[in-house]
């Protein structure tokens, strides 16, 4: 399996973490990469995210959206999916780059959906037409979750 990096970037492009992963499937629209959380433990949405968690992480490259779906390292069981928006993903070279806009979505295994966040990305100084494009992408993934992952491969 191919080994890269997943760069993080702010609104502003500046990279704000960057971590290994491994790809598990790439086509012109997406790529499936496997990577394990690295930081402290991390509560989201009531659950904990602990280090050795393994994220299989979905990054498209035509939609303002990617998703991770996380499972415990230790039994394997499904967290739960911890959602980003932010601009399409970017692939270069060794390297795979998106630009998060702090707003989140969680989605429990049962389906409970929590949006995450929404006070940071209103602080954001974005234009029109970047915030517009975000909150279309909430809707659109709040929509349509279901059918994206089961395209992926997870339901």
């Amino acid at each position: 399996m191919t080994e890269i990096f997943v760069r993080k970037l702010d609104w502003q492009g500046r990279e704000v973490w960057r971590y290994p992963a491994r790809v598990l499937r790439r086509d012109a629209h997406l790529a499936l990469l496997e990577a394990f959380f690295d930081r402290e433990d991390w509560s989201v949405g009531g659950t904990v995210l602990r280090r050795g968690d393994c994220f299989q992480e979905a990054y498209f490259f035509d939609r303002w959206y990617n998703i991770f779906a996380i499972r415990g390292g230790a039994d394997g069981r499904l967290k739960g999916y911890y959602c980003n928006i932010g601009k399409p993903a970017v692939w270069e070279g060794t390297a795979l780059s998106y630009v998060d806009l702090a707003l989140d979505l969680w989605v429990t295994p049962d389906g409970v959906m929590h949006v995450l966040d929404e006070d940071e990305f209103a602080a954001l100084p974005l234009d029109a037409s970047m915030r517009t494009r975000a909150l279309q992408a909430l809707s659109a993934l709040q929509r349509d979750f279901w059918a994206v992952a089961a395209a992926v491969g997870w339901g």
